[in-house]
């Protein structure tokens, strides 16, 4: 920066200092305005870029949209590693079904034999306590056959006695 020179009351070094300084603040003003168009433009190119921005976003989000809704599988189905991969999945799925008909088939028979068990041993007998009991339980059926016998043998043992009571008296 140039320096004023302050000179003496009624020369016209006041007048050189006056038009020097008129310069600096006429160069001072031209350089303000150059500058404000300069960050004008930039401004201007950051709007530009920030819009552009924003519609390569808006851009990328249809695209994802798109990539996620198409099935990328069937761009690959003529590769061979991937036939085998479909090969071993329907074969996988096939299987699973039969396992699934099997385990449908045995719970259809377990409901059969607990139906059995709960007719040959009654409606409110404990089948674990059961089989913790060593050896000596026998079955409805069993005790039936049990008691009919006894009641034979029972019967039997009466007319017996009955016949010798006749017999003696």
């Amino acid at each position: 920066m140039e320096r004023l020179i302050l000179c003496s009351p009624g020369t016209d070094s006041f007048a050189v200092a006056g038009d020097a300084a008129a310069t600096k603040i006429v160069e001072l003003a031209k350089r303000n305005r150059e500058l404000t168009g300069a960050v004008e433009q930039e401004r201007m190119k950051v709007k530009q870029a920030t819009n552009r921005i924003k519609d390569l976003e808006k851009e990328v989000g249809a695209l994802v949209t798109n990539v996620a809704t198409f099935p990328l599988w069937s761009l690959k189905a003529d590769i061979p590693e991937v036939k085998i991969l479909q090969e071993k999945l329907s074969a996988a799925n096939f299987k699973m079904t039969e396992y699934r008909n099997q385990i449908q088939a045995v719970k259809q028979e377990m409901k059969i034999a607990q139906k059995v068990l709960s007719s040959e041993l009654g409606e409110d007998v404990n089948i674990q306590q059961l089989l913790s009991s060593p050896g000596g339980w026998r079955g409805r059926s069993q005790q039936i056959l049990a008691l009919q016998n006894r009641g034979i043998v029972v019967n039997n043992t009466i007319s017996r006695t009955y016949i010798l009571l006749l017999i003696f008296f």
